[in-house]
């Protein structure tokens, strides 16, 4: 599995490249990605530098910047700024994003892109779930009339999930952590996605023989990066690595994100004029 993810990711960065060079063309200048800390919180300074290192070797300019609300409007209206993306408080979260242009938006996280993505209308979606997708593309796992259960109601991660899930005709149930007993909705899961937070929460015991089981979660166990299904389930059912698996992609979806909002802004559609 890790041999295809591996493969469908150099795939993805050679595509991104080559259309970034050409939309640098019809745009006359590199595209112009900003990663706005709103609130301090030096666990996001990693992923920031990462995000600035891939976009750099994809042809993108990432400026890492700190602000508050006003920088963040001002970004909006700065018709040289393409994308924003911001860092903050998960508690504040909501706030923020309400205040990012949609036409900026390479989160997919804005109201006005989560409604687009509900009604089925093109957009930007979040990109850990555009992830996910990808996965089940590299795995060739055909949706339709499926059985997928997602483990986590995150408004970034298992909500969205719902809706890409649904549109490609796979039947969907949420899980969460008030589920009782949850092993009831997973055992029945031909597709089963974990994004909970919580280090091993499944076990071989509640997975279907044979289903595909997607690891999102990322946590720190002893110093080591685990997810949130117990290693012992790829015994039973197709797992996905952690590190190395949707992880490594969610980035690149970002990216991808920017060049179609670059598409659409070469194209004149804004969140008043989509046709």
């Amino acid at each position: 599995m890790k041999a295809l993810i591996k493969k469908r990711r150099n795939e993805l960065k050679e595509g991104l490249r080559e259309e970034f060079s050409q939309l640098g063309n019809r745009l006359g200048r590199e595209a112009v990605l900003v990663s706005l800390a709103l609130e301090a919180d030096p666990s996001s300074e990693v992923y920031r530098n990462s995000i600035k290192k891939k976009g750099e070797s994809l042809g993108v300019r990432v400026k890492l910047m700190e602000g508050n609300r006003e920088d963040l409007r001002r970004l909006n209206r700065d018709p040289g700024i393409d994308g924003i993306i911001i860092h903050c408080r998960r508690e504040n979260f909501l706030e923020y994003s309400s205040l990012i242009s949609p036409e900026k938006d390479v989160e997919g996280i804005t109201p006005l892109n989560l409604g687009r993505l509900v009604r089925g209308e093109d957009g930007p979606r979040p990109a850990t779930p555009l992830a996910v997708m990808e996965i089940l593309k590299v795995l060739n796992f055909p949706l339709e009339g499926k059985m997928a259960v997602i483990v986590g109601r995150s408004i970034i991660v298992g909500k969205p999930l719902i809706f890409l899930l649904l549109a490609e005709n796979a039947t969907v149930a949420t899980a969460h952590s008030r589920t009782k007993p949850l092993e009831r909705l997973t055992s029945q899961a031909d597709l089963l996605v974990v994004a909970a937070g919580r280090p091993h929460l499944i076990k071989p015991s509640m997975v279907k023989e044979g289903a595909v089981v997607v690891d999102v979660g990322i946590n720190v166990v002893d110093g080591k990066i685990t997810g949130d299904v117990d290693p012992q389930v790829k015994e039973k059912a197709l797992l996905t690595p952690v590190p190395g698996g949707v992880g490594t992609f969610t980035p690149l979806m970002l990216f991808s994100n920017l060049a179609l909002l670059l598409r659409r802004k070469l194209e004149g559609k804004t969140s008043h004029n989509s046709d």
